[in-house]
């Protein structure tokens, strides 16, 4: 009896939709998608939007700064990861700093910023 019962719900479940095991990313990359292709290169995700967010700068989108004093530092802008004296599609990084990068683009140089990180708070 509970075979019977197991296998007429087994039936039902393979009958269903796949429209259950779908993923809604809510605007978030999928972790289903893998970020490396075949042969090894990297996936880069789509640029922001025009000016985007707080780090947005004409179509130009800080996205995050790995700094290291002895100067091995990355930023990423758009999706790419780039290191001083490097050029992308017009833009060269001259200078890295802890929660900033200077560049140069159509000859003028711009300075981007992170986000200041907020003061810790005393809990005590």
């Amino acid at each position: 009896m509970k075979a019977a019962a197991f296998l007429l719900i087994f039936a039902l479940a393979a009958g269903c939709p796949s429209a259950w095991a779908a993923y809604e990313s809510k605007g978030k990359r999928n972790p289903f998608v893998p970020l490396l292709l075949p042969d090894g290169q990297r996936v880069n995700p789509p640029p922001d939007e025009e000016g985007a967010g707080p780090l947005g700068l004409g179509g130009i989108s800080l996205q995050g700064v790995v700094y290291d004093p002895s100067g091995d530092s990355t930023v990423i802008l758009n999706g790419r990861l780039l290191r001083e004296n490097e050029e992308w599609e017009g833009i060269r990084i001259l200078k890295i700093e802890a929660n900033a990068v200077t560049i140069w683009k159509d000859g003028e140089t711009q300075r981007l910023t992170t986000r200041e990180p907020e003061e810790e708070k005393d809990i005590l």
